[in-house]
């Protein structure tokens, strides 16, 4: 069900009726609030609220063990249900542009987690638990923290120059990078 751009100021308390609903994108309406019933959709997949004036994600949501892509992105979070772990086959989670500045522990259990968007919130330090969680879920393919106010980067995670130019230089050596290596039959 698709209902974005439509200046949405609330759901419906029905809106739970639809046991069996897979998406709902409410992307750019005006919505500050999810209503309770939204847990009652356990068949959700995508859920996509994009662009609202959401100030806080309620904890019913991590109620969807289905979901697989959550985007809130462009909100006006400060924080993200403690819950997250119950999102166990969270594929993709987008909550970039909106005012976190850390995340729920929880999050470091969603082992299915290919995808997180944190970029453009008030993260000063990257959280322990995407540490943890970078290093232990090989799932995590995907981590973007950029434009954050970070000033406290562990030294693990930080590019020295040699470490770039090393990194390019393997770049340049798997792929044919402009040398002329490509082979020419007569």
């Amino acid at each position: 069900m698709i209902l974005s751009v439509n200046q949405l100021e609330r759901l419906p308390h029905s809106i739970g009726n639809l046991a069996s609903l897979q998406v709902l994108s409410l992307a750019s309406n005006r919505l500050a609030s999810l209503p309770d019933s939204i847990a009652a959709l356990t068949a959700l997949q995508t859920l996509t609220v994009t662009w609202n004036r959401l100030q806080q994600l309620p904890e019913h949501v991590c109620s969807l063990v289905s979901l697989r892509t959550l985007d809130v992105y462009s909100n006006q979070l400060t924080q993200l249900p403690c819950d997250l772990s119950r999102l166990s086959s969270l594929t993709v989670l987008s909550a970039a542009r909106n005012h976190l500045h850390t995340v729920p522990e929880s999050l470091r259990e969603l082992t299915s987690l290919r995808t997180l968007l944190l970029d453009y919130n008030d993260f000063h330090a990257i959280p322990p638990c995407i540490l943890a969680m970078k290093r232990a879920n090989a799932n995590l393919a995907t981590l973007l923290m950029v434009h954050n106010p970070l000033s406290d980067v562990p030294p693990e995670h930080k590019l020295s120059n040699q470490t770039l130019q090393d990194y390019l230089a393997k770049c340049c050596a798997e792929s044919t990078c402009g040398t002329g290596s490509e082979s020419s039959t007569t």
